[in-house]
């Protein structure tokens, strides 16, 4: 579970085996009438709960098919153990979905995704954001009052300044 990336790393691999334990260790070996499936069940969605799992669709639809197939074999055979019947299904399904050739897959397939991704890129780059800076300008009644008030000052001087200057 934590090798495929259902349990987050954080969480102990000891404390998430002893869970698991805990849950399949009363069940093993027993007949199918001697399990209760509700019991089983709320337990496994506690543990998932617990260690914060992220379950992929296609595992809770296999779990709802065994328990469907459980409650059919119950009632066609109530000494049947099921999950030992179904468990070379399963590990087939397993090792082809989560073994390592599955993983080699997935990766693969997100390289190709990658470089397709990377391909429209650089045959179509993203178009930069338009930016419009607009100028702001002093507005033209400020500089007409500054330039009336620099030359009245400057006039003003001058008056002043007029008698030492003849």
């Amino acid at each position: 579970h934590f090798e495929a990336g259902y349990v987050t790393a954080h969480h102990s691999v000891e404390t998430f085996a002893q869970a698991l334990r805990a849950v399949g260790e009363p069940v093993i070996g027993r007949a199918a009438s001697q399990v209760s499936m509700g019991r089983l069940l709320g337990q496994l969605f506690e543990i998932t709960a617990l260690f914060d799992m992220r379950l992929r669709p296609e595992l809770i639809l296999l779990q709802k098919t065994m328990v469907s197939v459980e409650g059919v074999a119950r009632r066609l055979q109530p000494d049947h153990d099921l999950w030992k019947a179904a468990q070379p299904v399963v590990e087939r399904w397993i090792r082809r979905e989560l073994g390592p050739q599955a993983q080699a897959r997935d990766a693969l397939n997100e390289m190709i995704a990658a470089a397709r991704a990377i391909s429209r890129l650089v045959q179509e780059p993203p178009r930069p954001a338009a930016v419009v800076i607009e100028k702001s300008g002093t507005p033209a009644w400020l500089v007409a009052s500054v330039t009336v008030a620099v030359l009245a000052a400057l006039t003003a001087l001058g008056l002043s300044l007029w008698p030492y200057l003849s």
